[in-house]
């Protein structure tokens, strides 16, 4: 099976037919109908989520920031570990001067199976109702940050942890 890039699609377009024209040395031939398959664009969607925690969590003012926000690949950002083109695992482990709250965005890196953020003592708020969406999520740490509140209700259907 080969693949082609399109040109812009969205999911509405999933499943439609359409007609495949080749050109090469020989001249053009013409396929007949094949299925499109859109898939999404996670590597987006995790790295919108990235940059909301980042702002919401005084990015700007963190000690080790390297690689946020710039062009550099998602997975050479300080704390950021990918699986293929998924973010699986954030790891702030040391004083970091993280100082705000979990965005609910958190809930949009659905690949996520390691939230582990430790030592941020200004990170503040409750654990976001979001935390639910992260059904791969494994291993959660929030030790020694000022987090408050009951768990969300939303955090009791993730199975795998």
């Amino acid at each position: 099976m080969t693949s082609y890039i399109t040109p812009v699609t969205t999911s509405a377009d999933s499943g439609a037919l359409f007609s495949c024209v080749v050109s090469n040395v020989a001249g053009s031939v013409t396929s007949a109908n094949a299925m499109l398959t859109v898939q999404r664009d996670y590597r987006r969607q995790d790295s919108l989520a990235l940059v909301a925690f980042y702002n919401s969590t005084g990015g700007p003012n963190w000690i080790n920031k390297s690689n946020w926000l710039t062009t550099q690949p998602i997975d050479t950002w300080y704390g950021v570990f990918m699986n293929g083109n998924r973010v699986n695992e954030i790891a702030i482990i040391v004083e970091n001067n993280l100082n705000g709250v979990l965005p609910s965005e958190i809930g949009n890196l659905t690949n996520l199976w390691n939230l582990n953020i430790t030592g941020q003592k200004l990170l503040q708020g409750q654990i976001p109702k979001e935390i639910g969406n992260l059904t791969n999520l494994e291993h959660l740490y929030l030790m020694n940050c000022s987090i408050t509140g009951k768990i969300p209700r939303s955090h009791f259907i993730i199975s795998t942890l």
